[in-house]
């Protein structure tokens, strides 16, 4: 599986898309400031592949470790050994992927620090399971994918359709048709993306397309009250201040049903 000529192509994409930045106004503010982390996600990618692929697991582990940490730096009432205790699952959740342990990783978090790791009341063990179950679980499904045969290629993919929906998001103005131009240019982009990128059948690249844009825009919507619960603004922002997590939260829903129902057909 050749994923040259996608990194060649995204590398163009992202040029387009830096020289359009420049002509919009200042309304489009955070899609240059997504941008930006694009540029970085496509240089990490490429150098750590050139590298080694297993540093892309301590690129997600890095990716959850400020995720989880701003997420909790907007939860005052949690003590701090609860805190310490949820930071160690990090390592632990990864370590499972790195060994390709899937029993284990999948359900490290949701079972077993469900029923060891209460919080001092109902509110407090809502919020860190939550916390945990979104910074952490959710998002190391998309590097779950890198253990699977062809996972740089799987990972690309899901990555790339779930950024270009964050894109267009972004400059699209929400009306009731945005969600139908969004699952359209999705299905777009995994018919040509598929073929290059997974061993996906025709059939399920285009389910692929259909699903992953559906997700994004749910996914997309369902968080709109924990962005502004937990004050996220989607622009510029200090290092710390929701950043990071505002930037992974539409792939917390999208790789966990890319993973399944991959699994589910050729695992």
């Amino acid at each position: 599986m050749n994923i040259k000529p996608v990194l060649i192509a995204t590398g163009v994409v992202l040029i387009l898309a830096t020289l359009l930045g420049k002509w919009l106004g200042p309304e489009h503010d955070a899609f240059r400031v997504r941008l930006k982390a694009w540029w970085i996600m496509a240089v990490s990618f490429m150098i750590i592949n050139l590298l080694h692929p297993a540093l892309s697991l301590v690129g997600f582990a890095s990716l959850s470790w400020i995720a989880l940490r701003e997420y909790l730096n907007r939860i005052a009432e949690l003590p701090g050994w609860i805190r310490y205790l949820a930071y160690a699952t990090i390592p632990l959740q990864y370590y499972w992927i790195y060994l390709g342990w899937y029993g284990m990783f999948i359900v490290f978090i949701p079972v077993y620090l469900f029923l060891f790791l209460p919080g001092g009341s109902v509110r407090q063990a809502a919020l860190i399971h939550w916390g945990l179950m979104v910074t952490v679980f959710c998002l190391s499904h998309a590097a779950f994918l890198l253990k699977l045969p062809g996972g740089p290629g799987l990972m690309l993919f899901v990555v790339l359709l779930t950024e270009l929906g964050e894109g267009c998001r972004l400059l699209l103005p929400e009306r009731s048709w945005r969600p139908v131009i969004l699952i359209i240019l999705s299905l777009a982009a995994a018919w040509l993306l598929g073929p290059r990128l997974t061993p996906l059948s025709p059939n399920h690249i285009l389910a692929a397309g259909i699903c992953l844009g559906v997700m994004g825009e749910l996914g997309q919507r369902r968080l709109r009250g924990l962005r502004e619960a937990l004050e996220l603004n989607a622009g510029p922002l200090p290092p710390g201040q929701g950043g990071g997590l505002i930037r992974i939260l539409t792939l917390t829903f999208t790789a966990p049903l890319f993973l399944h129902g991959y699994r589910y057909f050729y695992g």
